[in-house]
């Protein structure tokens, strides 16, 4: 049943015969219900494949999103909309197994800072992921005050780790020690970095690059 709001030439929720009206941000969009009478082609399917695919990749971290595209318009499209839209067109590989994430043209933020390619990554500490940056401004687009936001994805936990408000990371400080979860020894991460000003601009996130966490080892082993 479809629920008329102002009458017969209004907006309407619900069904109504072969049509379904809904809304979304006070949008109003009316739709046929869908009749599939062919099975579905191997494009479709390839292209469903890249939608999970990205979708499993890109959902946890939303709240990450938020805040690397929050200058890109979303009165019609969510952040993580915004960014499937560009990673399943940019950001997969396709091999005999499927398609498959290509890290390294991930991008969390967009925004016109500069992008943070003097920063640096290492796994030399066990327990450990290093990174540093220089703490210098080096335009006048870029503050002292700027924020890093860093994730780590572990690929073989497909788990993600960022930096939390417990370890806040100004470009002042230059660098940030981050501790990993118990039984990530051995594990491949990949890692990225961008920085917020302290007015919301951000810049594209940068792709450290993958690193190999090295194993903790247990002093009671040497005892």
């Amino acid at each position: 049943m479809a629920i008329f709001k102002g009458g017969p030439n209004s907006p309407f929720s619900g069904k109504a015969g072969s049509v379904i009206g809904s809304n979304w941000r006070k949008i109003y969009y009316i739709k046929g219900l869908s009749k599939r009478i062919k099975p579905e082609s191997p494009e479709q399917l390839r292209q469903q494949q890249k939608w999970h695919v990205m979708g499993t990749f890109l959902a946890p971290i939303r709240i990450i999103l938020e805040l690397g595209y929050n200058k890109i318009d979303k009165s019609k499209k969510t952040a993580l909309n915004i960014a499937m839209s560009y990673h399943v067109k940019w950001a997969l590989a396709e091999s005999e197994d499927g398609f498959k994430v290509a890290f390294e043209r991930v991008l969390i933020s967009k925004g016109r800072l500069p992008k943070a390619t003097d920063a640096k990554v290492s796994a030399d500490v066990p327990g450990k992921i290093l990174f540093s940056w220089s703490p210098v401004p080096k335009t006048s687009l870029v503050s002292t005050e700027d924020k890093a936001t860093i994730l780590i994805y572990n690929e073989q936990k497909e788990a993600f780790m960022i930096n939390s408000d417990g370890e806040p990371a100004t470009r002042r400080l230059g660098g940030l020690s981050i501790d990993v979860p118990q039984g990530w020894d051995n594990d491949v991460c990949h890692c990225y970095i961008f920085f917020t000003s302290p007015g919301g601009n951000n810049s594209p996130s940068y792709y450290l690059g993958e690193i190999t966490l090295k194993e903790k080892k247990d002093p009671e082993a040497h005892m």
